[in-house]
């Protein structure tokens, strides 16, 4: 007990206590509710397939009404994501919360990777060291971050091999001895990030280069060195694994008939600058907080007695410039494509604050019945986030009259059936795709079905109902309506 009470009395426990009730109350209420982005719903659908045995490491199976590109693997992505989530498939079943519980274990993941970055670049200073918990604060209280992880994004696991990445790169750069093991790990890393997303999982491969540039305290001829390293180690990793036919085949359609085509004849956005408005609309309270803290400081601080914590300010913020400026040269963009480089900013702006923010909370620590009077505010924090996750449980989130005709549909048909779907003249592909996912996900029924060979057919809004060789089942649908093959 007097341990728990020492903690608490340590000054900077209740800004972890406020830390991590912002992070319950911006990812948690969503993840206990049912419903889901429906590119998370996808890849929690391949990734349960993964687990029950439908579909391989390199051909991973999404539904049996599943074609692009004449392909019916679902190849939008490299697979290691599925393979991984398909881990706590097999650990926690199909439950409704599997994917979930996943997604809060790569954020959690997350901070603990954020803290060990902190600690890395902070070990020289130990006040400020200590103030760990505020990268932490900033990165989970941008918008594309807390969003990312209630949707289930890839972004979420490649972003973690990024971290580790940029981690063991600066062991290496700033270690005398194992030096050359930390740089191969960091190149490991990057294999396993591109492994996730493609392309956009290399940006770490410019972080030696990026650290000789903001910090100037490693040789030139070491920089070449380790970036050769950085660069070799995936390259011979996938040189080694498309020796396999399978990951030959896998790859070679990804990148010709998903990756290219997205590109050159998918445009997501109108501008190839969205992705920057998007960048400073989520770093805009970290910048508007930075100039607080500047226009209110106690006293002037000198930075040319902080020369070590500034570069660090420069390396982080050009590495998250250097994981972010390249989403422009396309015009595929998703706001939650950002998340990777989130953590580097959120570093940036940390270090920054921080030169100013030791001496203010020191002194705030000294206002006893101020101080106090945060530390209940911060518990009572933690407690109103925990008690509204709790009321949230078993709700739905999203997709209401959906998930509600999913259910009802679900319970009256066998699992693993393939039905036909009928559709209205004018009808809204996504929603279908929506109950499909749905279906496949929580009942393993899946559409499709030739209209001669089904048992059932589902009958879509404004659609013309089947003819008489089919009988309504009388069910409390919202949107759509369900019918049987006469005896």
């Amino acid at each position: 007990m007097s341990k728990i009470i020492s903690k608490y009395s340590n000054d900077q426990f209740p800004f972890w206590v406020c830390t991590l009730g912002v992070f319950i109350i911006a990812i948690l209420p969503s993840l206990v509710q049912d419903g889901m982005f429906i590119d998370g719903t996808q890849y929690a659908v391949v990734s349960k397939n993964f687990a029950n045995g439908l579909g391989t490491f390199w051909f991973p199976h999404i539904s049996q009404n599943w074609n692009m590109m004449g392909s019916q693997v679902f190849l939008e992505n490299p697979p290691l994501v599925y393979a991984i989530q398909g881990m706590f498939f097999k650990i926690f079943g199909d439950s409704l919360y599997t994917e979930r519980i996943y997604c809060l274990f790569t954020a959690l993941v997350g901070v603990f990777l954020i803290m060990r970055i902190w600690n890395q670049v902070t070990q020289r200073n130990k006040e400020i060291q200590k103030l760990s918990w505020l990268p932490v604060l900033i990165w989970v209280s941008m918008p594309i971050v807390f969003r990312s992880y209630q949707m289930n994004v890839q972004e979420n696991t490649m972003g973690l091999f990024i971290m580790a990445s940029v981690y063991f790169v600066l062991k290496g750069i700033e270690s005398v001895k194992l030096s050359y093991l930390y740089i191969i790990l960091g190149g490991i890393f990057i294999f396993l990030a591109t492994l996730c997303k493609g392309v956009t999982g290399l940006f770490p491969l410019v972080a030696v280069a990026v650290y000789w540039v903001s910090r100037g305290k490693i040789k030139f001829h070491k920089v070449l060195i380790f970036s050769l390293i950085l660069l070799l180690v995936p390259v011979l990793l996938y040189i080694l694994i498309l020796l396999n036919d399978n990951a030959y085949e896998s790859f070679n359609f990804y990148y010709e008939s998903r990756l290219l085509e997205r590109i050159y004849n998918d445009p997501v956005v109108n501008s190839h600058f969205h992705i920057i408005l998007r960048l400073l609309l989520n770093l805009l309270p970290a910048i508007v907080v930075s100039a607080i803290v500047i226009i209110f400081r106690r006293k002037k601080i000198n930075l040319t007695e902080h020369q070590e914590e500034k570069r660090h300010v420069v390396f982080f913020l050009l590495l998250g410039l250097a994981g972010s400026l390249p989403l422009t040269f396309t015009l595929v963009q998703r706001d939650f494509y950002l998340g990777p480089s989130l953590p580097f900013f959120a570093l940036a702006f940390s270090l920054f604050m921080s030169l100013y923010l030791v001496d203010v909370l020191k002194q705030f620590s000294q206002k006893v019945r101020i101080f106090n009077l945060f530390r209940v505010l911060s518990i009572s924090l933690l407690i109103g986030g925990l008690i509204y996750t709790g009321l949230m449980v078993g709700k739905t989130g999203r997709d209401h009259d959906i998930l509600h005709d999913t259910y009802l549909v679900g319970d009256n048909i066998e699992e693993g059936t393939r039905v036909h779907l009928i559709e209205a003249v004018k009808y809204d592909s996504l929603k279908h795709w929506n109950l499909e996912l749905y279906l496949a996900r929580y009942f393993n029924i899946s559409l499709g079905a030739p209209r001669q060979d089904t048992k059932y057919i589902i009958l879509g809004e404004e659609a013309v109902p089947p003819d008489e060789l089919f009988e309504l089942i009388p069910l409390d649908t919202e949107t759509y309506h369900l019918y049987q093959r006469k005896n």
